[in-house]
């Protein structure tokens, strides 16, 4: 920190940002008695001074660890959270594998709301742009991957093929139809074909007002019936155009 202190004397009536890649380099060494944490306070503190003096913003550049932390992403950052204690704002970009196109920008600070944004890098710009915020992003992913679901698409067909609005058959049938519907083997075996209905049924009903049950005969098999619920009138499915949803749900209500 002295050397760039008197570095800075020079030039400070000017600037306002300055960056350190990476902090290894300017940080101030240990001292033996010294505690994990408090060595990582010590070293920081210098820095917080000699931005707030000069009132500058300096960014320092750090390592994460190697190992991911699923609950916080702040825990990967390298040594104790001292750093993060003596700082007023602390960012961690990450990418779950090194060669996804898309990073999770998660910040938080004294000042700010947490959050956490997907940026992408382009590679033409040599820049990150912003995607928008992760779980708004999250839920589209999900609903386009929910959308473009080979399972999903079967049963709605069927559903929409149906007078009744309601669609019951075995899992074989089931099976059968999606090879026809959606061009595609639905699952590898009857039994897993069993287990994606069920992971889907949260979202059959959250997007379609799709309800799923099933009807066990005394043998342990029996039908699966797939029904669109008529206390769904504005349920988003292209089975209906609004004024049908309403004139639908006025019949049965």
């Amino acid at each position: 920190m002295p050397g760039i202190s008197a570095g800075m004397t020079w030039w400070r009536t000017w600037t306002s940002f300055l960056c350190i890649d990476t902090l290894q380099k300017v940080r101030s060494a240990a001292i033996g008695r010294d505690g994990a944490y408090a060595a990582d306070y010590k070293a920081m503190t210098p820095l917080k001074t000699f931005a707030d003096a000069h009132g500058l913003c300096v960014l320092l550049l750090h390592h994460l660890r190697k190992m991911g932390d699923d609950g916080d992403p702040f825990n990967r950052i390298r040594g104790t959270n001292g750093i993060m204690g003596a700082l007023d704002t602390s960012i961690v970009l990450d990418r779950v594998v090194r060669s996804d196109e898309n990073a999770t920008l998660s910040i938080i600070g004294r000042d700010i709301e947490s959050q956490d944004k997907i940026v992408k890098f382009n590679k033409e710009t040599c820049r990150w742009e912003m995607q928008g915020d992760a779980d708004w992003l999250e839920k589209q992913s999900a609903k386009l991957a929910y959308q473009d679901n080979a399972v999903v698409k079967t049963i709605k067909k069927l559903l929409e093929q149906s007078p009744d609005d309601q669609w019951s058959g075995s899992m074989s049938e089931l099976m059968n139809a999606g090879r026809y519907i959606a061009k595609a083997t639905l699952a590898p075996t009857t039994r897993k074909l069993i287990s994606k209905v069920k992971a889907l049924e949260g979202p059959l009903f959250t997007y379609d007002g799709i309800t799923h049950s099933r009807a066990k005969n005394g043998g342990g098999g029996g039908k699966h019936v797939f029904s669109l619920d008529i206390n769904q009138p504005l349920m988003n499915n292209a089975k209906y155009n609004d004024n049908q949803r309403l004139q639908r749900y006025q019949r049965y209500a």
